[in-house]
């Protein structure tokens, strides 16, 4: 690719579809200018230039040994087009280039006008690869607005490109309040002191925020799936105990239902299931025993203590909405870190911070956004599900990505495997970064959720290099292969050396 502001005649348009176009190359072979797929390239005409990205590079009747005059080819895909006098880039085509028409390479300037965005004013996240001088910016409005999702082979890049995207948008100082899932602890120095570690305690996330279908799946941890009637006595005990809540506290006690973030004390479970099974009410004496014991269970299993520990039974909810989204910060930004938690416990409180994320987006009255990160998303919203955790997370993720982006809530997101990640959310991500793929299955996956063509993405997915990633989408000014910034080593998701003072963002 050229490498000025030289602008490099590649050859003349011989064929026209409308939306691509074929380039008969100029020159000898010797002197023919080094062209290959996702390079970039200018139909310059008297109001606008056409910009196109080549996809292909064919000789029809390759001679031998590069001798004598062989025909080259290029295929280009056209993407969109440049104003006159330095206007910015506008999608789709309204004028394709005649037969005849010049094609150029791409000069510096053209990329910095490309990759720069609107005005040149959006937020560095990288640079074209091999280009230093081109930066590569996003439209953090439309990237926060639309969410995004980072996908990837492992130990493609894509934890150091969640990484690189959120500082940029702390260094930007955008008005975000982010909160990041990381399942494996990797972040805790990433982001110095723009970020705040969060690891559950006892008691954190208190049983009270469970849906009465996740408190029953936490009951069958000790003894199996509940039964009939022990659902029935659990769905039945819970709103006593609300109710018992609210009265203690001079309430109004009558609307609380099996569902609802109103506390409630584990006491009141065991005294309702207690007084049960002393009724006359066809209930099994059985089966409030089972009950009680799976509660006391419940109690003492360690694996829980993030839900039953001593401070489960005060209303927290305040300090814990005002700690994980920053609503009293600084610093802007939160790490939940549930490394340290039981699997499945993990996913149940992904689906808690997902639906009280929700609430805050809904009933909030900050001009702030919410920006949930979460990295592994297939984890917490598989396509297929495995177990019945994972359909308490995959639930509340999709109501979140589906709220109205006026409400100021998106999501963002990294997956190994986009084929195994429930598909609804990677249609509703604006915009994507993509790594590393050499599975073709992963690659047909990503190509049907892609949110706007972008000419030779899947076919280049296989070979991209370290860092390397594939920007489409809302959130780019241009889709197109971009560098993504280096982190500081200390600041690497992951880096077992680290020093905080490195790691400013």
């Amino acid at each position: 690719m050229n490498r000025g502001n030289e602008s490099v005649r590649i050859g003349r348009v011989v064929a026209n579809s409308g939306r691509d176009i074929l380039v008969l190359m100029d020159g000898a072979i010797g002197n023919r200018p080094a062209i290959r797929p996702t390079d970039i390239v200018m139909i310059r005409a008297e109001t606008e230039t056409t910009v196109g990205v080549v996809t292909g590079i064919n000789a029809p009747a390759p001679g031998l040994e590069n001798t004598g005059d062989e025909i080259w080819i290029v295929q280009v895909e056209l993407v969109g087009a440049l104003a006159m006098g330095g206007g910015e880039f506008s999608r789709g085509v309204s004028h394709p280039p005649s037969l005849g028409s010049v094609v150029h390479q791409a000069t510096d300037e053209d990329l910095r006008t490309l990759y720069g965005g609107p005005e040149k004013q959006g937020v560095p996240v990288g640079h074209m690869p091999g280009r230093h001088s081109v930066s590569a910016t996003v439209d953090a409005a439309r990237l926060v607005d639309g969410g995004f999702a980072i996908l990837g082979s492992s130990d493609s890049g894509k934890s150091c490109s969640l990484a690189c995207i959120a500082r940029a948008l702390v260094r930007a100082r955008f008005p975000a309040n982010i909160l990041l899932i990381d399942p494996y602890n990797e972040f805790s120095r990433s982001f110095s002191k723009a970020a705040t570690i969060i690891q559950p305690t006892a008691g954190q996330f208190p049983h009270w925020l469970l849906t009465g279908e996740e408190m029953a799946w936490v009951m069958s941890l000790n003894g199996g799936s509940l039964d009939r009637d022990e659902r029935s006595l659990l769905d039945e005990a819970i709103p006593f105990a609300r109710r018992n809540f609210l009265r203690r506290a001079g309430q109004e006690a009558e609307a609380a239902a099996v569902d609802g973030p109103i506390p409630y004390r584990v006491t009141d479970l065991i005294s309702h299931v207690d007084k049960a099974g002393t009724a006359d009410n066809g209930r099994s004496l059985a089966a409030c025993k089972r009950l009680r014991e799976r509660i006391m269970s419940a109690i003492a299993d360690p694996r829980l203590s993030v839900l039953f520990g001593t401070a489960a039974t005060a209303d927290s909810l305040g300090s814990l909405m005002t700690d994980l989204f920053r609503l009293e910060g600084p610093p802007p930004m939160a790490v939940l870190q549930l490394g340290r938690v039981s699997e499945g416990i993990d996913r149940l409180i992904v689906a808690i911070v997902a639906r009280l994320a929700a609430a805050l987006a809904e009933w909030s009255s900050t001009p702030r956004k919410t920006l949930l990160l979460i990295d592994n998303m297939e984890r917490y919203a598989p396509a297929e599900l495995q177990d019945n955790v994972s359909a308490f997370s995959r639930r509340e993720l999709r109501v979140l990505g589906g709220r109205p982006r006026k409400l100021g809530l998106s999501l963002g997101f990294t997956a190994s495997s986009p084929r195994l990640v429930e598909r609804e959310l990677l249609m509703r991500s604006n915009t994507m970064f993509l790594h590393r793929m050499p599975s073709p299955l992963d690659a047909d996956a990503v190509e049907e959720v892609l949110p706007e063509p972008a000419p030779a993405t899947v076919d280049s997915l296989p070979a991209l290099g370290a860092r390397e990633a594939i920007g489409v989408g809302a959130g780019m000014s241009f889709s197109g292969r971009i560098e993504m910034s280096e982190l500081p080593e200390v600041a690497i998701p992951g880096a077992r050396t680290q020093r905080p003072d490195h790691a400013e963002p």
